[in-house]
């Protein structure tokens, strides 16, 4: 009994381009073996393959503000504009721009990281001690890193700026709790008292202060000690977040201010160039500069609007805490990762012009995740989730060499001006 003879190609669906089928194992007729790397040539490649229609490669969009991470302020330059992440194998990961300069992301652990680059000290110290917070916040790195610049480990400069900010800061939580009891004394008994910055600690004021938490305390089913330390706890938020309304500039109003500056400079040096490649890299910073200054100009809004009833706060802290606290601290999670760039473009010695900030910054610029849109509703359109141009020409100087010690002590002169 004869064997039949196998048509070919056995499988209808299975593109064969070798001598042997991969399938049934068995040479193929007429077909010749390649030689070396022949296969790969594109005289070999059957038209078929040219005609294939994949599915495009997706750009890294993270959902939420938590996906997209925490901005960390690294000293090492090939992890400049990094971002950590909670991650349940590893407990955390880095996201880390494109080397090349081009679009995406590399999403590693920590041992990749080591594989990537070689960490400094300071990067070392920060990485261990932010994957020890209990919830990973801008405000909680922010804590974590000036604590380590205070050790030392960012350089002398960033040492005494973070002994300087510790105390700055807390004076600052101080003001606001002080201050935020003189809005609810105000708002339970109007007097007409304007509350200010300059106002001072009197028995009087004090006495006042005591009978308005009294007062409320029934409206709100809370006795007068839990008032005071929720009033207490209230401000810190606003103040580290730094978003309290009766000091000197707050920290967040004075971020949209340089973002303001670096915009305005931006248009007036490349205003005839706009056009242009380079141009094109400028207009895609400004869109984006002036994208994230209309969302958190309507995110600090609705978070000041809450202490225009500072009975009404207390009443939702106490209802729900989380949903208050997400108001709150909405705007910091937004323009994460700005204070960076604007540091870069403020920074004279390395940065000389409109084309240089933006080849150097544009690669940094955040995402906008998709629950930004749930956050701001209709003022923000699936069009401004879009991310920004990337620069790639971008080489590798800033990855290894030794440009790289020049580059760290840049970047622990950026952590003195921004701790």
């Amino acid at each position: 009994m004869t064997r039949p003879k196998p048509e070919w190609p056995p499988y209808p669906h299975i593109l064969c381009v070798g001598s042997v089928c991969p399938i049934a194992a068995t040479p193929i007729p007429g077909r010749k073996a390649l030689v070396a790397n022949g296969i790969f040539t594109g005289d070999r490649h059957p038209v078929q393959v040219s005609e294939i229609n994949l599915p495009l490669t997706q750009s890294y969009h993270p959902t939420s503000f938590a996906e997209r991470g925490v901005a960390i302020p690294v000293t090492t330059p090939a992890l400049l504009g990094a971002r950590m992440r909670p991650a349940q194998r590893t407990g955390t990961e880095f996201i880390i721009p494109n080397p090349s300069g081009g679009r995406g992301v590399y999403i590693l652990d920590w041992g990749g990281v080591r594989q990537f680059c070689r960490p400094t000290v300071h990067d070392t110290m920060l990485h261990q001690r932010v994957g020890r917070l209990p919830t990973m916040t801008p405000a909680g790195v922010r804590q974590v890193a000036r604590e380590i610049a205070a050790e030392g480990l960012a350089g002398r400069d960033a040492r005494r700026a973070a002994e300087a900010a510790v105390q700055a800061d807390s004076k600052r939580v101080l003001l606001a709790n002080f201050l935020m009891l003189m809005t609810l004394v105000e708002q339970v008994e109007p007097t007409g008292m304007v509350v200010e910055e300059t106002m001072r600690r009197t028995p009087e004021l004090e006495l006042r202060a005591r009978q308005a938490i009294r007062q409320i305390s029934p409206r709100v089913s809370v006795d007068p000690t839990t008032i005071a330390a929720d009033l207490e706890i209230l401000a810190g938020l606003f103040a580290r977040g730094g978003l309290d309304p009766w000091g000197p500039s707050p920290r967040l109003i004075r971020l949209l201010a340089r973002m303001r500056q670096l915009r305005d400079r931006l248009i007036k040096e490349t205003g005839p160039t706009l056009e242009g490649s380079r141009g094109g890299l400028a207009a895609s910073l400004i869109t984006s500069i002036a994208t994230f200054i209309r969302c958190a100009e309507s995110l600090i809004a609705k978070a000041h609007g809450r202490l225009s009833d500072v009975v009404g706060l207390l009443g939702a802290w106490h209802a729900n805490p989380g949903d208050l606290q997400l108001t709150i601290t909405r705007p910091d999670w937004l323009l994460d990762g700005w204070d960076q760039i604007c540091l870069l473009a403020e920074d004279g010695a390395d940065v000389q012009d409109s084309q240089a900030i933006a080849r150097e910054v544009t690669q940094l610029v955040p995402l906008l995740p998709k629950e930004a849109i749930d956050w701001l509703g209709d003022s923000l359109t699936k069009d401004a989730l879009e991310p920004s141009q990337r620069a790639t020409e971008q080489g590798v100087f800033k990855r290894q060499g030794g440009s790289s010690f020049g580059l760290v002590a840049r970047n622990e002169k950026l952590r003195a001006m921004g701790v």
